[in-house]
């Protein structure tokens, strides 16, 4: 599976009963910003944990509210104390490293010479169904949740509608119709 595959698949799991969420660079940001032993290497502590638990389990809109009250209450820290004292403390962190370094994994940017010898060309090797999802993502504001759910014909059909509108391709009245005449043909078994 390439790593444009896996992205549609990682799904967040749980820790000491704490939904994650799916780990994002709000996420990568904000364990930096405490020099997390899950990011820069190292044996995480007590607190470790508990700090990179409340923050995959926050997100952007709530921010670090849950760290902070965790970090300026001792009760809330005795009560993770003992929650983590009362777990396998490796398991844990085996699922945190876990989570995060499923989220880790970026696509290989290769670059190509053209055919006038002198422009590069970036590729980035994704599916095809991931580019058009991209690029009708980007052009039209839609849902990303909708475009990746939409039929793939009605999908390439908007593709091919919005390249037309740009100038990226010409398609020629009456070329759509033949295409779908030759595909019925073609799925009937007609000569």
């Amino acid at each position: 599976m390439n790593v444009f595959e896996k992205s549609l698949f990682i799904r967040a799991g749980s820790v000491l009963g704490h939904r994650l969420k799916p780990f994002s660079a709000f996420h990568s940001i904000c364990l930096n910003m405490f020099e997390s032993p899950f990011l820069t290497g190292g044996e995480p502590n007590r607190g470790d944990i508990a700090t990179a638990i409340l923050i995959c389990t926050s997100d952007s809109s709530t921010g670090l509210d849950k760290v902070l009250r965790f970090q300026n209450s001792r009760i809330s820290r005795w009560v993770w104390t003992l929650r983590l004292y009362l777990s396998n403390p490796e398991k844990v962190i085996s699922a945190l490293s876990s989570h995060i370094s499923n989220y880790f994994d970026y696509p290989q940017v290769g670059v190509e010479i053209g055919p006038d010898k002198k422009t590069a060309i970036r590729k980035t090797g994704a599916p095809w169904q991931y580019f058009m999802v991209s690029v009708m993502w980007q052009q039209t504001g839609a849902r990303l949740k909708d475009i990746w759910d939409m039929p793939l014909c009605e999908l390439a059909c908007h593709k091919a509608i919005h390249d037309e509108m740009n100038g990226l391709i010409e398609i020629a009245d009456g070329l759509l119709e033949e295409r779908e005449r030759n595909r019925k043909k073609n799925a009937h078994g007609q000569d």
